[in-house]
């Protein structure tokens, strides 16, 4: 069973992404996904979850940004797969502290977002 949290303020960015990542294989009777709009609501959500394989984040958040909200992410899940996807933000030193797996840029084709995505799931 695969737990992946998506976390950004546009939905149809979280609608595409599910899709994606199930056109690539992943079972969708294996696969549990979680949807969250801001940092404030993934954060108030970590400590009732007992697992996430993967977290696909974005940098601009209302509220709370995506550095923040990754930091305290990872006192939860140490071990999680944490990708970065942002349409307007760049990687700061701040961002690299979490560890991320991948920083990914929103306005990919979706030909290139499945390339990433394949990576990001094999691993």
């Amino acid at each position: 069973m695969y737990h992946i949290a998506i976390c950004d303020d546009d939905q149809n960015f979280i609608d595409k992404t599910q899709k994606l990542l199930l056109s690539l294989g992943l079972d969708k009777d294996k696969t549990v996904f979680y949807a969250y709009h801001s940092g404030e609501e993934l954060l108030q959500s970590l400590p009732m979850t007992s697992q996430t394989d993967l977290l696909i984040l974005d940098i601009v958040l209302p509220g709370i940004k995506g550095d923040e909200t990754a930091r305290k992410f990872r006192e939860y899940f140490p071990n999680a797969l944490l990708v970065f996807c942002s349409g307007i933000s760049e990687p700061t030193t701040e961002s690299f502290k979490t560890t991320p797996f991948r920083y990914l840029i929103k306005h990919y084709d979706d030909s290139d977002l499945k390339k990433e995505f394949k990576v990001i799931i094999e691993r």
